[in-house]
């Protein structure tokens, strides 16, 4: 009441405080709530592409003045989570056709491999050695690895929203094949093996891909799109700056990951 008496006394204080009302809204930072990986603070530990990805989005949203709240789920639910605006993003999605259809992406963040996993004393080293009509392969249900596992022609899928469960069941032999990105692996090995050490499982040959990953964002979230597009402007920054490049030498010894991501990354953009 007493700034409304000042108003109607003072017009030169009522726009003094209309424009302090401004600068005070304007100062607060943008949140975006996103998806991550259920036990994402493991994977922060144990995976160096998924960390790098990571590292690159949060520093390029704090120059954007926009906080990111992490929202651990399966990734079957925070697909559905997205689809229902509960959430803004989904972090680690790569692109495929029919996701491009209704999603838009970020700028591409962490670049990774897809194999096909199985235990280290099994006889089988390529993919095209795989009895695909009576091998059972185990995929998180919902996502691109699911989609190749059909592809691919495997007659047997285990499609389910638990991971975890899903290593459990190649190492105790009730699967014999898990299609997972190669950087995700180190968690099962660090979590389940005595030594805890990566590479616990054998990945055939050849890869199934190379891919990069995204935060992917609903194309109907036209509300998001000016601070998609700051996030977008600072990672370009970041690259330009050899910003992502300080991030790659402080997880690996060389510059040799990097030159492969930058190679990857301009090829795209």
């Amino acid at each position: 009441m007493k700034h409304l008496n000042n108003c109607s006394s003072s017009k030169l204080f009522c726009i003094a405080l209309f424009l302090l009302l401004i600068v005070s809204l304007n100062a607060r930072s943008e949140q975006l709530k996103v998806g991550v990986f259920d036990e994402h603070q493991l994977y922060l530990k144990t995976s160096k592409p998924y960390r790098i990805g990571w590292d690159i989005l949060m520093h390029a949203a704090a120059k954007s003045d926009i906080s990111i709240t992490p929202v651990e789920d399966a990734w079957a639910r925070s697909l559905s989570d997205l689809s229902s605006g509960k959430i803004d993003g989904v972090f680690g999605a790569m692109k495929s056709p029919e996701r491009i259809q209704w999603a838009k992406f970020s700028k591409p963040l962490m670049l990774d491999s897809v194999h096909i996993f199985t235990y280290q004393d099994s006889l089988v080293n390529e993919i095209n050695s795989i009895d695909k009509k009576h091998a059972a392969v185990g995929v998180s249900k919902g996502s691109v690895q699911h989609k190749m596992a059909e592809e691919l022609g495997f007659e047997n899928i285990y499609a389910i929203l638990d991971r975890n469960a899903l290593y459990k069941m190649l190492i105790a032999k009730r699967i014999d094949y898990l299609i997972f990105s190669d950087s995700f692996i180190n968690l099962y090995c660090y979590k389940y093996t005595q030594s805890k050490a990566p590479n616990c499982l054998k990945p055939l040959t050849p890869s199934l891909t190379e891919n990069f990953m995204y935060v992917m964002f609903d194309k109907s979230s036209a509300h998001l799109d000016v601070s998609i597009n700051k996030i977008n402007r600072a990672i370009e920054q970041m690259v330009t700056n050899d910003e992502v490049k300080a991030i790659y030498l402080a997880n690996y010894p060389n510059e040799k990951a990097y030159n492969r991501w930058l190679k990857s990354w301009l090829l795209e953009n």
